[in-house]
């Protein structure tokens, strides 16, 4: 499968997700559907409508997964400051399989984060 080009806008979220204010929307053929207020019944959602499982195998599945199931039960703060880092994460290493990453590539990562 081919990726398509850069998302403009909210380039965190996955491909036909959209956040227009506090809500998030799943975009199709220029119409746009709410799917949810909160980021992770926002996931589950777009899961569904994508037809996609939480037992993937990506960096960003594993996210996905993260904060669908653990975040909720977090501070409102550290669910604000987890999201920021998912989507700065998901930009980086987003749809490599879990199996590549190596502890050398988090290692230089946060060295680019954190010089």
């Amino acid at each position: 499968m081919t990726p398509g080009r850069q998302k403009k806008h909210n380039p965190g979220l996955p491909q036909r997700m959209r956040q227009k204010g506090k809500a998030y929307y799943y975009v199709k053929n220029q119409k746009w559907m709410k799917i949810g207020d909160t980021y992770a019944e926002a996931i589950a959602r777009w899961q569904e409508l994508e037809g996609v499982t939480l037992k993937g195998s990506t960096v960003g599945h594993a996210i996905d997964r993260y904060l669908l199931e653990i975040l909720p039960e977090k501070a409102q703060a550290t669910q604000r400051e987890y999201k920021r880092y998912a989507i700065r994460l998901r930009e980086v290493f987003g749809d490599t399989l879990l199996e590549y990453i190596e502890q050398t590539h988090i290692a230089q990562y946060l060295a680019s984060v954190h010089p």
